[in-house]
């Protein structure tokens, strides 16, 4: 089984998701390209929603000579699945399950259904926080990196590189074998964590882009609050 892959954006906004989920409630009518439904809030206040935007496809067939002979217009639809969880005071965490490659229209019509009231920004996680947070709040260590890409890593007072290392056993100690006390600044991480007997495996960047089982995402995201929060 594949893992999904997660989106986080940060909202700034004095809204909170109950009324984010009132200004969802009315974008359903005929007028709108776009619609939120399936919305619900948890008792501790996540919101959960569904994006659906139509799209519409003209495509043209040619004869040998290039010229028109068929014209196709056909309509379908693109689903967003993405929940909302509070972060801090006018900050939320929006996280986005298997976004397209593209959600420019997603940002502007969720903006335009709370009157532009809102911001959203990118977030960039320290992961070295991360890591001893989730191993702190969970208890738990981590099983030894696969992968870990890090950064900024000084070469001399001129020079930093970029390298990724990837280890059958674990990433982070081939690192502090080759650079030793070096400073240097995590890109990406993948790894796994025991959690009640259970392995969760994920991959998660700098800019908070995540792959995971759907299943286990509730088990990592307090943590990735925390340190956002934190740091």
């Amino acid at each position: 089984m594949s893992r999904n892959r997660f989106r986080m954006l940060l909202i700034n906004s004095k809204k909170n998701t109950f009324n984010i989920l009132s200004d969802l409630k009315k974008t359903g009518n005929e007028n709108n390209d776009f619609t939120f439904y399936g919305l619900s809030l948890s008792e501790d206040e996540t919101l959960y929603a569904t994006y659906s935007e139509k799209l519409e496809f003209h495509e043209e067939a040619y004869d040998q000579f290039g010229n028109v002979v068929d014209e196709i217009s056909y309509i379908t639809y693109r689903n967003i699945n993405f929940h909302i969880e509070t972060l801090d005071t006018n900050r939320m965490l929006m996280v986005i399950n298997n976004p397209p490659s593209t959600i420019k229209n997603f940002i502007r019509n969720f903006s335009s259904a709370l009157d532009f009231q809102i911001g959203f920004s990118t977030p960039e996680i320290n992961l070295k926080k991360f890591k001893d947070i989730l191993e702190l709040e969970l208890q738990s260590k981590i099983n030894g990196a696969e992968k870990v890409k890090v950064s900024q890593l000084a070469i001399d007072k001129n020079a930093r590189a970029t390298i990724e290392i990837t280890s059958t056993k674990d990433a982070f100690e081939s690192l502090t074998q080759l650079i030793a006390n070096k400073e240097y600044k995590i890109d990406k991480l993948s790894t796994s964590i025991n959690i009640n007997n259970t392995t969760v495996a994920f991959e998660i960047s700098k800019f908070c882009s995540l792959q995971i089982h759907e299943e286990h995402i509730k088990k990592i995201i307090p943590s990735l609050k925390d340190t956002l929060i934190k740091q």
